[in-house]
């Protein structure tokens, strides 16, 4: 149950540690890493579609900033 920022960003760091991972293989070295676009709202706030699509424009500013990371929505990004 999250209730807060703090809370979902918590999440999105034990998720990002869970996923982070180095694999190698002879001369190949595989690392696995992620980034997530958080949305936050009430209960009943917006329709799915909406925060799919704050979620998104988070995770999107993350890949412009180097990406194996975390980002909360909010309502200046474009």
């Amino acid at each position: 149950d999250l209730r807060s920022k703090s809370d979902s960003e918590k999440m999105a760091e034990n998720i990002m540690n869970a996923v982070r991972k180095t694999f190698i293989s002879g001369n190949a070295r595989v690392d696995i890493s992620c980034s997530i676009g958080i949305a936050i709202s009430r209960y009943g706030e917006y329709e799915y579609d909406q925060l799919f699509e704050m979620a998104d424009k988070a995770l999107y500013e993350i890949k412009r900033n180097g990406k194996n990371s975390f980002r909360t929505y909010d309502k200046e990004m474009k």
